[in-house]
């Protein structure tokens, strides 16, 4: 059973082999699914985060 700590144990080194890809130029090994998945979902977070921002900017 997947624990909290060991699920951020995981995501932690899945993100490790993952940058570590990237600066190699590995990019056919990628796990490209899941690293969109991360992006997408890690631009929607900020973006709601900030959301307040931009309605009293515009």
């Amino acid at each position: 059973m997947l624990t909290l700590q060991s699920y951020d144990f995981v995501y932690y080194l899945w993100l490790q082999i993952t940058i570590e890809q990237l600066r190699n130029g590995h990019f056919s090994t990628l796990d490209r699914e899941n690293l969109i998945e991360e992006l997408e979902s890690t631009g929607i977070a900020i973006s709601q985060r900030y959301s307040h921002i931009y309605l009293n900017f515009c």
